[in-house]
């Protein structure tokens, strides 16, 4: 189904036109991306070869998917304060952010 997309993007900087292109469509049109996972290695300052949390930050909110979770960060961000910071983010815009860790588990609606 149309809502059953499960999306893996890391070790990326910027996201070409095309595949921007597809991620647009299956987040437009009543449909929504059912779990976005998206680097976030440093805070706010890109990093060479990984986006920062900043980036997919804006990525997610561009793309607003039923739920984002964020990976491959480095010691520089602390997990339980950030999501504390990212639980502000769900209340004030809507949108589920959250950093991931070993182990997660997620129920996710495939419509099967």
């Amino acid at each position: 189904p149309d809502h059953a997309k499960i999306i893996l993007l890391t070790d990326y900087t910027t996201v070409g036109p095309k595949v921007m292109a597809q991620l647009r469509h299956w987040s437009t049109g009543g449909r929504r991306i059912a779990v976005l996972v998206l680097d976030a290695l440093a805070r706010d300052n890109p990093p060479r070869v990984h986006a920062s949390l900043e980036q997919s930050l804006q990525l997610a909110r561009e793309l607003r998917p039923v739920a984002t979770r964020f990976v491959g960060m480095s010691h520089g961000i602390e997990h339980y304060a950030t999501n504390r910071e990212l639980r502000k983010v769900h209340a004030a815009e809507g949108l589920d952010v959250q950093l991931a860790h070993d182990g997660l588990q997620m129920r996710i609606d495939l419509g099967i």
